[in-house]
């Protein structure tokens, strides 16, 4: 699929603007933000290691815990964003993704939203955590650093494929969840 090198069309490449470009297109593919993009895969999930960690991690409704998890992946692109809506063997996870005033990526998940700084390493994407809030509707509560999950994403080229990996943990828990694994975008008409 070619992506429109003049003007970035989509929420990502408005968000690193001319860095945009060094990113492998099997990265791209998957944030052009015009029409919806779907893709299947498979993950390795591990939960951390305390009891309330995985408690935590099933209560977020965060996928199952094994060595060959099946995801199905739909981006859609909407009026303030995207709404990515993940399936692991049958449960559903869905977070609505926007940019902010200040230029960071935002992830919704219910009432906790988390920002991250997009950087460009080589050819690969990475999400560093840049905070966090509460949000009810247009009521923001920022979280004090102490209590703002940490952790660190990526999603690199693997072939013609993206490998992502993401760790997220939370502060007096530990590490929540530890994924990583391939996708491939279908291929649109």
């Amino acid at each position: 699929m070619a992506v429109d090198r003049s003007a970035p069309a989509g929420l990502f490449a408005r968000l690193l603007g001319p860095r945009w470009l060094g990113l492998a297109e099997s990265v791209r593919r998957f944030h052009v933000g015009t029409s919806p993009v779907r893709a299947a895969g498979v993950l390795c999930v591990r939960y951390g290691d305390r009891l309330w960690a995985r408690v935590l991690a099933r209560a977020a409704g965060l996928p199952p815990s094994g060595r060959a998890v099946p995801l199905q992946l739909t981006i859609t692109p909407t009026a303030r964003g995207e709404r990515w809506r993940r399936t692991f063997v049958g449960r559903w996870l869905t977070s609505f993704v926007r940019h902010t005033a200040s230029g960071l990526l935002a992830e919704r998940f219910g009432l906790l939203e988390m920002w991250f700084r997009l950087e460009v390493n080589g050819t690969a994407l990475v999400y560093r955590p840049a905070g966090g809030a509460l949000r009810l509707g247009p009521l923001c509560l920022p979280l004090p650093h102490a209590l703002v999950p940490f952790g660190h994403a990526s999603e690199r080229p693997e072939g013609g494929r993206l490998r992502i990996a993401v760790e997220v943990g939370w502060p007096f828990v530990g590490r929540l969840i530890t994924y990583e694994g391939s996708f491939q975008a279908e291929q649109r008409p």
